[in-house]
């Protein structure tokens, strides 16, 4: 049932990507042409601000539509009126959770290997491309920037989980969970700065622990990120299921 949810999933969003992927391909590839026959010697000045106007609203118009996607999905489907069908379906809570959060990662992560592509294909046709991969911890990298991008939408599921408790304006509600769990978390981010560098004035705690890193495999310490990525995800996911387990509000 898991797979259905998924795949229904994926046909209602791919009607609004796959127009927008389409239309940033083909722009970028006529800013690409028209860029090359103004090399040559044709006056396509007028032509080339057009497109490059048209490329960039589009690309903005991606990075909107990805943000109310994941959002818009996941409050529609299962906290607003549609929660009430979703919710008798024979399927678990986490199970609807993971139905909006795999096609929302997959679309962002999509959003931005075109953006990459894009770049390659500008590249190309200017004649500067160099493309360098950094071996295993580069795949390292990868895999922490895509557990992150996971936390941020568990936390924005987390948030809406949060405001659909309240009886009135819970979207609202949602937006103020965000902004307040935001500030706490920079402030402790500041703290935990700031006590770490007191640690460093009295002992040189700083300059040992990049000591000690400078002398381990470059594994260890983006095994670590990843490792608490991983839990940090693991965290949100359990604490919006519990939310919407124990205290859903459809009212």
């Amino acid at each position: 049932m898991l797979g259905k949810l998924i795949k229904y999933e994926f046909r209602a969003t791919a009607r609004l990507f796959l127009p927008i992927y389409a239309a940033i391909l083909i722009l970028s590839g006529l800013v690409c042409l028209v860029n090359a026959l103004s090399d040559s010697g044709a006056e396509l000045s007028l032509l080339t601000v057009i497109l490059v106007l048209l490329y960039v609203l589009a690309a903005v118009g991606l990075a909107v539509t990805t943000v109310v996607v994941i959002v818009s999905r996941f409050y529609k489907n299962l906290l607003g009126s549609e929660g009430y069908l979703m919710f008798t379906l024979p399927v678990t809570t986490g199970q609807n959770i993971l139905a909006k959060l795999i096609p929302a990662v997959c679309w962002t992560v999509g959003s931005c290997v075109l953006c990459f592509v894009v770049l390659i294909m500008q590249s190309a046709f200017q004649g500067g491309l160099d493309i360098r991969f950094s071996g295993g911890e580069g795949l390292g990298m990868l895999l922490f920037c895509l557990l992150s991008l996971t936390a941020f939408i568990l936390f924005c599921y987390m948030c809406m989980a949060i405001g659909q408790t309240f009886n009135e304006h819970k979207f609202l509600a949602s937006v103020g969970a965000f902004i307040v769990i935001q500030m706490i978390l920079q402030v402790l981010g500041v703290t935990t700065v700031f006590s770490i560098a007191r640690l460093s004035l009295f002992g040189g705690f700083i300059d040992r622990m990049f000591d000690t890193i400078n002398h381990v495999s470059a594994w260890w310490p983006i095994s670590i990120l990843n490792l608490g990525a991983l839990a940090v995800c693991a965290v949100l996911f359990l604490i919006t299921r519990w939310l919407l387990n124990k205290k859903l509000n459809l009212a």
